[in-house]
């Protein structure tokens, strides 16, 4: 266990467990949630598990990727001559980040949330065919150009002007994702091929992964974890590998394009509750089941472990009316505090606290409270 301080409370969480995501327990599965939006809806996940979806001008924010009803909307300029935008990501501020590829653009926007704001903070010129965009944890902006066959690195843009780096990537990058722990990966279209970089070397390369089972690989997401997930436009497929290993193989893969009406499937986000989303570029969008956690190493799955809460309770010692989200991770979880007997409280003398323990339901692939 550690404890971290949050808003001057202490939480206690197992070690690592900032992520949640689910097992494979079982082979991946796929169900329908409904239609985000009209086009090619490019879709992005914030930290507390929002789903923000294009919808031509409109930008929807649903509270979950799983509800998708009475959205927040925030209308926005696109570029001049856009219908709409190619690809979507958030930074830690919650600015939004749309590329627009026959623009040869990245535009930065106001978090939506705070400031519906049409016209955007940033224009910045990008390399030709500007396609998938990732934010990371310092603020710089990573673009796959697929006109350029380029990687493309601008610091901090959303509050400086920007410094550009240009990295080679051969083949018509696509998509890009960044693992949170120091690496990046693209795909490539023109030949099916996932590209990683450790983003920490003194000289940063991209190098073929030589990944078998690519179709037109577009959108890609990454954890810490090694394993990646991606969306292959020519077979419907989401296949998922584990990078740390050498293999090459999927080890799981799952149709996702039961459910999108026939059209392309273009973007994955997640993991969020467990699941990872897909969408097409007619908006639909699809939850896949069963992917995010490696095999251990006799080919078993393993399971996360139980995850202890604990912050202290009311000034009444009770844990009614306790703003929770925070501490849900991605999960969407809320409530199920008790008040319980926390030692670590007030320099070891203890004290009443509300705990809870997040449980993962291998036979529902969801994340559950268990106070």
């Amino acid at each position: 266990m550690k404890s971290a301080l949050v808003s001057g409370t202490a939480l206690l969480l197992a070690a690592g467990s900032v992520a949640l995501a689910a097992p494979t327990s079982a082979a991946p599965s796929t169900s329908y949630v409904g239609i985000t939006g009209t086009g090619d809806s490019a879709i992005a996940l914030d930290a507390s598990g929002r789903l923000f979806a294009m919808a031509g001008s409109t930008i929807r924010i649903y509270s979950s990727p799983t509800n998708l009803t009475n959205p927040t909307t925030c209308s926005i300029t696109l570029e001049s001559g856009a219908t709409d935008a190619s690809f979507m990501t958030l930074d830690s501020s919650g600015r939004i980040y749309l590329s627009f590829q026959n623009q040869d653009k990245v535009n930065v926007y106001a978090n939506p949330l705070t400031s519906c704001t049409s016209a955007p903070l940033q224009s910045i010129p990008t390399a030709a065919d500007p396609r998938g965009i990732a934010v990371d944890s310092s603020g710089n902006l990573w673009v796959a150009s697929y006109g350029a066959d380029s990687v493309t690195k601008f610091s901090n843009p959303a509050t400086s002007p920007a410094i550009a780096t240009f990295y080679i990537v051969s083949g018509g990058p696509q998509g890009i994702a960044l693992d949170g722990a120091g690496y990046a990966y693209v795909t490539t279209t023109n030949v099916f091929r996932v590209y990683k970089a450790d983003l920490t070397a003194g000289t940063v390369t991209f190098t073929n992964l030589g990944l078998t089972g690519l179709n037109t690989p577009l959108g890609i997401t990454a954890q810490s974890n090694g394993l990646i997930q991606v969306i292959n436009n020519g077979s419907d497929l989401l296949t998922e590998y584990l990078t740390t290993d050498g293999s090459t193989s999927p080890i799981s893969s799952v149709d996702a394009g039961l459910y999108s009406a026939g059209q392309g499937l273009y973007f994955v986000v997640g993991p969020q509750s467990g699941d990872f989303y897909v969408g097409s570029n007619n908006g639909r969008l699809t939850s896949v089941s069963g992917m995010g956690i490696p095999p251990a190493a006799d080919g078993s799955s393993q399971a996360p472990p139980p995850i202890l809460q604990q912050l202290p309770a009311n000034a009444n010692g009770t844990c009614t009316n306790i703003s929770d989200a925070q501490f849900a991770y991605g999960t969407g979880l809320t409530g199920g505090w008790r008040v319980a007997w926390g030692e670590w409280l007030n320099d070891r003398k203890g004290g009443p606290v509300c705990s809870r323990t997040l449980v993962y339901d291998v036979n529902t692939s969801r994340w559950t409270i268990n106070a």
